[in-house]
Parts: C-alpha cells; sequence; structure tokens
C-alpha cells in the first residue's frame, strides 16, 4: 500500500508537469536519423579535409551537450579526432582564417556567438535543416567567400532558459563566469555550515541582553525545545502551518531563479510564476510524501520556514548562483528516529533524483520551459539538501549510512555540475 501510494505521487508529478508542454512547433525541416544527418553532412562538405574543416564550439553549450556531441562524433566519419575550438578564440566571423572553406558550429544562437553572426548575417543562405529528434543541423552557405556552414545543436536550445546570474553578479567585473558561480556556491555552503556550527551561539549571544540570568535562559531554553516536539502533531498529511511554509519557500525560489533565468526583467512576471507553480509542486509532494512515511513509522514531524535560508537564497543569487534552502523539517530527538528519518529521505532523494533525469530526458525531445524549471529546482534542492551537516537532511542520511549517502551525493554532484556549470572539456 506505502508502495503503491509513492508511485501513484510520483506519477502525478509526472502528469501535472507533462501537462505544461506547450506543442512543439513545426520546423521546415525533414526529419531523418541521426545517421542520415551523418551522411548529409559527406554530401554538403565533399572535399573537407583536417586543413580546411573547423569545428567551433560555443562558450555557453552546456556540459552535457559537449558531452553528447563528443559521443556523435565517433559516428560521422571524419570527424572523429577532429578537436575543438571556442567561439571566444575568435572576435568576430571575420577573424576566421580563409583556409577554412568547411565550418561547423557547436551551438545555437544562443550559445554560439559566431551563429548568432551568421545567422543575422544577410549574406548567409540556409539551403537545408534536418531534425534527427534530439539535434537540430542547418546547413547553409556563406555568399561572400562560398563557405560551406553547418550549424548543430541539441533542439532543446531552441526553448531553453539561460542562466544569466553570472552576468548580473557584482563579481562579474573582476572574474569570469565560471569563477563566479564557483564563487557563490562555495560561499553559501561555507556560510551553511558556520550557521550549523555558530547559529546557535549567536542566538545565545543576542539573548545576552536580556535581563535573565544565563542559568535560567538554559532551562528556559531546554523546555521550550521539549515543548517544541512534543507539539509536534502525529499528521498523515501537511496541515496549514506546513503549506505555509511550503508556499513561502516556493515564493523565495520563484524570486531568486526568475531574476537568474528570465532573459530581461519583463519576463520576470511570468518567470515568478511559472517557477512559483513547479517549486510549490515539487515541494508538496515531496513534503506530502515524506510526512506520510513518518505517519507510518509513528514519527513526529514539522516542515517549517528557514528565515536565514531564504536570506541566504537571495543573497548566493546575487552573488552569482542561487545556492540555499529556505525551509526545513523538524523530527523527534530520538537516535532512532533519526535512523528512520534517514532512510526515509534517502528514499525520497532517489524518487527525485529519477524525476530530474526523466525530466532531463524528456526536455530533450519535447523542450518546455516548465520542465527545464523543474529538473534545474529539484537538482539544485536535492544536492544542498544533501549536505552533511545540520539542518540539512544529508545529515541524516549521512547517519543512517554513510555509503549510501556517499553514491548518491556523488551522482547529485555531478548531475549539479552538468547542468549548472558549463566547462569545456576537449579544446584546443
Amino acid at each position: 500500500m506505502l508502495r503503491r501510494n509513492y508511485v501513484l505521487l510520483f506519477f502525478i508529478l509526472s502528469i501535472l508537469l507533462l501537462s505544461f508542454i506547450p506543442p512543439m512547433a513545426a520546423y521546415p525541416t525533414h526529419h531523418v536519423s541521426f545517421q542520415e544527418a551523418a551522411n548529409e553532412i559527406h554530401t554538403f562538405f565533399p572535399y573537407a579535409t583536417p586543413n580546411n574543416m573547423i569545428l567551433i564550439l560555443g562558450d555557453k553549450v552546456s556540459t552535457f551537450d559537449q558531452i553528447a556531441f563528443e559521443v556523435s562524433k565517433t559516428q560521422i566519419e571524419g570527424f572523429q579526432d577532429e578537436p575543438l575550438y571556442l567561439d571566444t578564440s575568435f572576435q568576430n566571423w571575420a577573424n576566421l582564417s580563409d583556409d577554412y572553406e568547411y565550418i561547423v558550429l557547436l551551438g545555437s544562437q544562443y550559445t554560439n556567438f559566431l551563429s548568432e553572426e551568421i545567422l543575422s548575417n544577410s549574406t548567409f543562405t540556409i539551403t537545408e535543416g534536418l531534425d534527427t529528434s534530439t539535434y537540430y543541423f542547418t546547413f547553409g552557405i556563406e555568399n561572400t567567400t562560398g563557405r560551406h556552414v553547418i550549424i548543430l545543436y541539441n533542439k532543446n536550445e531552441l526553448v531553453n532558459a539561460q542562466n544569466h546570474a553570472y552576468e548580473r553578479s557584482p563579481l562579474n567585473p573582476f572574474f569570469g563566469p565560471k569563477t563566479v558561480t564557483i564563487i557563490a556556491t562555495a560561499a553559501s555552503i561555507i556560510f551553511l555550515y558556520l550557521w550549523n556550527v555558530f547559529g546557535s551561539t549567536i542566538i545565545d549571544a543576542i539573548s545576552d541582553y536580556s535581563s535573565e540570568s544565563l542559568l535560567d535562559r538554559k532551562h528556559k531554553k531546554k523546555k521550550v525545545k521539549r515543548k517544541e516536539v512534543q507539539r509536534f502533531k502525529l499528521n498523515e498529511f501537511i496541515d496549514a502551518r506546513e503549506l505555509l511554509a511550503i508556499i513561502l519557500s516556493a515564493i523565495v525560489f520563484a524570486v531568486a531563479l526568475s531574476w537568474t533565468w528570465a532573459e530581461d526583467y519583463a519576463q520576470m512576471p511570468m518567470f515568478i510564476l511559472m517557477t512559483f507553480i513547479v517549486v510549490c509542486l515539487v515541494l508538496f509532494i515531496r513534503e506530502y510524501t515524506r510526512q506520510y512515511y513518518c505517519y507510518k513509522h509513528a514519527m513526529r514531524a514539522e516542515h517549517l520556514f528557514w528565515p536565514f535560508g531564504a536570506v541566504l537564497t537571495i543573497a548566493s543569487t546575487i552573488i552569482g548562483n542561487t545556492f540555499a534552502l529556505a525551509a526545513y523539517t523538524l523530527i523527534d530527538e530520538t537516535e532512532e528516529n533519526k535512523k528512520i528519518y534517514g532512510r526515509i529521505n534517502y528514499r525520497i532523494s532517489w524518487v527525485l533524483y529519477l524525476f530530474v533525469l526523466i525530466s532531463f530526458v524528456i526536455n530533450m525531445f519535447y523542450p518546455s520551459l516548465i520542465l527545464q524549471m523543474a529538473y534545474v529546482f529539484t537538482i539544485m534542492m536535492l544536492f544542498i539538501d544533501m549536505l552533511p551537516f545540520s539542518p540539512m537532511d544529508g545529515y541524516e542520511v549521512r547517519k543512517y549510512s554513510f555509503p549510501k549517502w556517499l553514491v548518491l551525493y556523488i551522482l547529485l554532484a555531478i548531475t549539479y555540475i552538468m547542468i549548472f556549470f558549463n566547462f569545456p572539456i576537449s579544446i584546443s
């Protein structure tokens, strides 16, 4: 019964997200297999050699797409050993050597500035477009020089939200985009850790302004803590207080992620509404499942809004990368309950990770901003929540089983980096 409800919740989440997928626009292209497109490349590049052909990678192409392209190169005869050059190595199209008669641009106008330049050039004539379900090939000729050009990119770039956090960061004038993202992420992790270590000390220091004696405050604090645990209701469903926490944290993330992913401020209202719905949906399903499991194990738990986490969410976003949680869950303090809670969170995390992978794959074939925001938020939430210190869930999961936590966290870290960071993996 428990597993049946769990699976039902997962499919409800998937169906609701899929309902937001817009119908795909009809491309003026031919739908072919990837091998057929590869054969067409040889027809379009009849006299290509390593000396007159160049492959140029867009600096904003995602790490996942770079890896996918490296794999795809092995399926195209003559491309296997061809090196990649970054578009940032060239100031503009005119800086390309005349020796290159055949040019492949990896990345659309959104991720490769040379693709943007040539597509906006009135001298470039598109001769054909091929759609291979995941990849899109644009064939064309630059009329002034007669160069043959192929623009190759993952089709989801046509409906793809770009991360603009580093561009809007105050650190941008001093560091590169990747460095800004790393600094913002590292700073957030450090602040979360410092809060875990010194948070209670800071609260005690502030309370020194009170007229109560230190001993009285300690006794009072212990009593409040016991009462706080006792007042947790043994609920099977989310109560009004927890629902409010979900809504408040969803608002924080909606504003932060919209500021990061919207192309301009005019798009922010649409992004805020869309992101709010997605975040509310993901958080509601996760917290409902968590509460249901806790109820079955006769555990008291309560999901609470976290003001410090909310402030850190906004601050990290401004610095260059959204990295914090605006809510957390309190549980009974017994060691046995902590182990059970760790096992519960471990299972929930795997289901959410599966949801990330499914959403990511579906988005490759049916690009949707809703799906992109769903897996972007979910993998970010999982990666942060699995940090191995309190109040993150990873603290309990690590205590439940360190090997299981380590394997899960490595997978989450790899996935998070591939989605949020664009590191060139094979550049000459």
